[in-house]
């Protein structure tokens, strides 16, 4: 578990990260808005 959230919160962004449905979710949102700013610029 402790091995499965280092790798999430290296693969999300350097922001903290708390395993629960409400931060999956947010993370969820900022990989998407993160993603759509990359597709604008490109």
């Amino acid at each position: 578990m402790y091995f499965q959230n280092y790798l999430y919160k290296n693969i999300s962004g350097t922001f903290n990260y708390k395993h629960t449905k409400f931060g999956l979710i947010e993370n969820i949102l900022y990989f998407w808005r993160s993603k759509s700013k990359f597709n604008l610029k490109s």
